[in-house]
């Protein structure tokens, strides 16, 4: 039986809230970009696990400002999957280069992102 994981689209940055101060510890500073580019709730067999910002900091470049899993389904590829599905849909969009601009307050998240099959170009 195939799992479901999707990556959905919302405007709904409140419910989703909680997800993106995983990844920044500031709610003052969350809410101070939380608006500014698109938001996605990652969804797995029928429940929210996480949430993703992507924000456009110049012409063709897509930025994942924010980025969170819940801890009981980390480990699982989910991440990965995610930022696989990220590359594929902004190069589809034409940008031409995918950046992270995660905090580096967490060697978890450091340690994630360099895994050498965790960071893609586009």
């Amino acid at each position: 039986m195939k799992d479901s994981f999707l990556i959905q689209r919302t405007k709904n940055h409140e419910a989703l809230l909680d997800y993106l101060l995983m990844a920044d510890e500031s709610e003052d500073v969350v809410r101070s970009y939380y608006d500014q580019g698109e938001l996605y709730e990652l969804i797995y067999d029928h429940a929210t696990i996480g949430a993703c910002l992507m924000t456009f900091p110049e012409g063709g470049i897509a930025e994942i400002k924010n980025i969170a899993l819940s801890e009981d389904v980390r480990g699982q590829g989910l991440g990965k999957r995610t930022i696989a599905w990220l590359v594929d849909h902004y190069k589809g969009r034409g940008y031409k280069q995918l950046i992270v601009g995660t905090s580096n307050s967490s060697l978890e998240n450091l340690a994630f992102y360099q895994k050498p099959d965790s960071a893609s170009h586009l």
